[in-house]
């Protein structure tokens, strides 16, 4: 998991606890996002903004992007793309985010 580091401790004598309630609460929510995103989620949650992620569509798993155009989205799957209203089994029904790339060989 890619989380945001916390700040600096402000501990004192007089404020002994760590973090913040607010720090926690973001630090736990980024948590738990980024752990639902690590797994299949349904097609409706996937971003349609022309970012690549994962997706799977009867037993096939590859790139895929959507975004919004005026007249609807448009899906990319693998080598294919369409318009949703035109090839409708294009959309996939799950997604995923990208892993991390390896880190570089030396």
């Amino acid at each position: 998991m890619n989380l945001p580091e916390l700040p600096e401790s402000q501990a004192t004598e007089w404020h002994p606890f760590k973090y913040t309630a607010d720090q926690l609460r973001a630090y736990a929510e980024e948590a738990v996002k980024q752990e639902r995103e690590a797994h299949w989620q349904p097609i409706e949650t996937a971003p349609k903004d022309d970012s690549e992620f994962l997706a799977y569509r009867r037993g096939e798993i590859a790139a895929a992007k959507c975004f919004i155009r005026d007249d609807g989205e448009m899906w990319s799957f693998g080598r294919q793309s369409a318009h949703r209203d035109v090839f409708p089994e294009i959309v996939p029904t799950h997604w995923m985010r990208l892993p991390e790339p390896p880190e570089p060989v030396k």
